[in-house]
């Protein structure tokens, strides 16, 4: 299975101290800190200013068709389908998907 998890995540930051053998009570202790906390954000305002990024994508998908209107920029009663931030090629392709389904089940009524 290839899984695609998100540093953001706790579980995810243990599990890849377990991986590389690293102490997980000590690598959760240390979650709980503010360490590094400034280095940490002055690493990532570099990334950021050097790869040129100006804001974090965000994709949202309304298909009138089948009742999915809405989101963050649009009034609408349904739910759209909404991507927040970057993701695989192959999260979107299930989006796609999804969708081209519902739509073919809503055209064939």
């Amino acid at each position: 299975c290839k899984c695609i998890e998100s540093a953001s995540e706790r579980e995810t930051l243990l599990a890849a101290a377990r991986d590389v053998m690293l102490d997980v009570d000590a690598a959760n202790a240390f979650l709980d800190t503010d360490e590094l906390k400034d280095e940490v954000w002055k690493s990532y305002g570099t990334t950021i200013r050097e790869a040129n990024i100006g804001s974090i994508p965000l994709f949202v998908f309304n298909v009138p068709a089948i009742g999915k209107v809405g989101g963050p920029l649009r009034k609408g009663t349904g739910s759209p389908i909404i991507i927040n931030g970057s993701m695989d090629p192959e999260t979107f392709l299930q989006v796609f998907t999804q969708l081209r389904s519902e739509l073919l089940a809503h055209s064939s009524r």
